[in-house]
């Protein structure tokens, strides 16, 4: 039996983990189309750090993916009013995620048909988000569909070169380590379908602590911390708080500092902008897994990452990306694409204290203009890099309040 979902809007952006609560979950497989093939390469999307892929499912619609290594099966978020998706009969569940709400009800659906570029697999399983709690394509100010990462990951060899924006997907039957010359090999552990890495971090006081870390190509920021993995991480004086995400579960709150460095293998980091989430918003996941924080996208598209699961390693080769210093928002607002008629950009949350409150903006202020620029001549991208650019920038902003025409000027200020 199937149904269509047509014109249904169903449905960071940080660290979407799920915990799938269905009482048969089989095992899909991905093979290449043409079985002799090495390897395929396709180029991908590259917006707030993340990658975004094609995905054709049941030959309908080709919906627009994040490929995040933090999800085990498919997650269906949002569908736009374009969108056409044939998918087989489903049954309501319930899934878990971080945040600090309740668990969200879903459709969880057998036996799908998903084609990536040269792959193909008939009996991928998906869930369908029943309500828009996300909001990934506002978030990204671009289409985004949904989330894949386990099922597909764990049959191929992945090769991800974040600077020519590309992806080449290995047959793992061909795949040799003898033509890599460069850069560090190290295990990769697949636990409960996810993929974890030791390192070390050295925390604001010199400690150094060996640390188990979530591979996290759906989490854009650089690292995640959790004081409730162990004693001795707590966070640094100067920090302040923030509004670090959007889980499965609702808001992810907690403070942004940095930390002295975060080392993986050979390779150290100084001085990474680090979220320290607060205890609520991700003690469902810790208490399973036992890890201290995640590595997210941030960190990530400082290399060339190979990730191979069937071999259970993982090889990092640093790109001209690596030197980069660590960039945060310095506006204190977080902003939000509206789509509709025309593009709107909206404040979703303003860090009280920080330097647009003080100008006086708040939520749910509707930007017009910024420094001079129609926004609608802006991506939300372009937007969110103009709030990272340097200590002293001046911002000036043209916005909308309840219908009134207002503006606000301030600096970006550097506090960490």
């Amino acid at each position: 039996m199937k149904f269509q979902i047509v014109k249904w809007l169903i449905v960071f952006y940080i660290n979407l983990l799920t915990n799938i609560a269905t009482s048969q979950e089989q095992m899909s497989t991905y093979v290449f189309k043409n079985e002799k093939s090495k390897h395929f390469t396709m180029p991908f999307k590259l917006i707030n750090n993340l990658i975004i892929v094609p995905v054709a499912v049941n030959k309908s619609s080709t919906l627009q993916f994040i490929l995040d290594s933090g999800v085990r099966t498919p997650i269906i978020t949002e569908l736009m009013s374009e969108d056409s998706v044939l998918i087989n009969y489903a049954k309501r569940i319930k899934i878990n995620g971080l945040g600090k709400g309740e668990s969200l009800e879903a459709y969880s659906s057998t036996n799908n048909a998903f084609e990536i570029g040269k792959l193909f697999t008939p009996n991928q399983d998906i869930v369908v988000l029943i309500e828009n709690t996300l909001h990934l394509s506002g978030k990204m100010g671009y289409k985004v569909n949904g989330l894949i990462g386990y099922d597909l990951l764990k049959d191929v060899i992945l090769e991800i070169n974040y600077e020519t924006r590309r992806l080449r997907f290995h047959n793992p039957k061909f795949f040799s380590y003898e033509k890599i010359k460069t850069g560090v090999t190290l295990p990769l552990y697949i636990e409960n379908k996810k993929p974890y890495i030791y390192g070390s971090v050295t925390l604001h006081n010199d400690t150094v602590l060996p640390v188990k870390l979530l591979i996290d190509t759906g989490g854009s920021m650089s690292l995640w911390l959790s004081e409730s993995s162990d004693p001795r991480i707590t966070i640094p004086s100067n920090h302040f708080p923030a509004l670090l995400g959007i889980g499965l579960n609702g808001e992810i709150t907690g403070s942004l500092a940095r930390i002295k460095a975060l080392r993986l293998g050979t390779y150290e980091m100084l001085n990474p902008i680090t979220s320290f989430p607060d205890s609520a918003s991700v003690s469902q996941v810790i208490s399973v897994d036992k890890r201290h924080g995640s590595i997210g996208a941030d960190v990530l598209k400082r290399f060339k990452v190979i990730l191979d699961y069937p071999n259970n390693k993982i090889t990092l080769i640093k790109n001209s990306n690596f030197p980069d210093e660590f960039h945060y928002n310095m506006s204190g607002i977080e902003v939000e694409m509206l789509k509709g008629i025309f593009t709107l950009y909206s404040i979703v949350y303003i860090q009280p204290g920080s330097p647009a409150a003080l100008a006086g903006m708040q939520k749910n202020d509707q930007i017009f203009e910024i420094n001079g620029k129609s926004v609608s001549d802006m991506e939300l991208s372009d937007i969110n890099y103009l709030f990272q650019t340097k200590d002293g920038k001046k911002i000036s902003i043209v916005f909308f309040r309840d219908g009134e025409r207002k503006t606000a000027q301030f600096k970006l200020k550097q506090v960490l």
